[in-house]
């Protein structure tokens, strides 16, 4: 088995978008490291300031390739 951490939701817009990842796509590392936890990813990409730029490993169906998000700033919760 695969693993990694399945997307749910992609912002149409937002980094992850513009990064190409697409809902049910499956993230298999984050900067290198791999990731099969989806709160330890949160945290990871917590760690990273707006502006900076993450690797990911992604999955999706058959196929696997590498690319690039451009952290924003997180709109406040209403």
């Amino acid at each position: 088995a695969r693993r990694g951490i399945q997307v749910a939701e992609v912002i149409q817009g937002g980094p992850a978008w513009i990064a190409g990842i697409r809902e049910g796509d499956l993230i298999l590392s984050l900067d290198g490291n791999p990731v099969d936890d989806m709160r330890a990813f949160q945290l990871e990409v917590a760690q990273h300031a707006p502006g900076d730029e993450i690797e990911m490993e992604v999955a999706r169906g058959t196929q696997q390739f590498s690319t690039y998000a451009t952290l924003m700033q997180q709109p406040p919760l209403r």
